[in-house]
């Protein structure tokens, strides 16, 4: 004989609320994987973005390059072409200052 309370036509109260309980689950499922994939974003940003000290970088130096680099640069392409010249890509362009002439 099967007792009473172990029956298996009746529904007890712990299948009717685990019941509930799954279904509730299945329902903010989605909700808390949202949730935490925001979290791990928000995360990310902090580590990647927000810790960088720019003032250490030059990740925003728009600063010009120093005129060595460019005097540099005609002497190879002197040595090269024949005449001076600062190649930005692949255009050639002339010197900023005459032959002679320092800033």
């Amino acid at each position: 004989m099967v007792p009473e309370g172990n029956s298996s036509d009746t529904a007890g109260p712990e299948s009717v609320a685990s019941g509930a309980t799954k279904r509730m689950m299945r329902e903010r499922c989605p909700s808390l994987l949202g949730l935490v994939l925001l979290l791990c974003a928000l995360i990310f940003y902090y580590l990647a973005v927000l810790r960088i000290d720019y003032a250490r970088t030059t990740l925003l130096d728009l600063s010009p390059y120093p005129d060595a680099v460019e005097y540099f640069a005609q002497a190879k392409a002197l040595r090269h072409d024949g005449w001076p010249s600062i190649q930005i890509g692949y255009d050639k362009l002339p010197s900023r200052y005459p032959p002679g002439i320092q800033p």
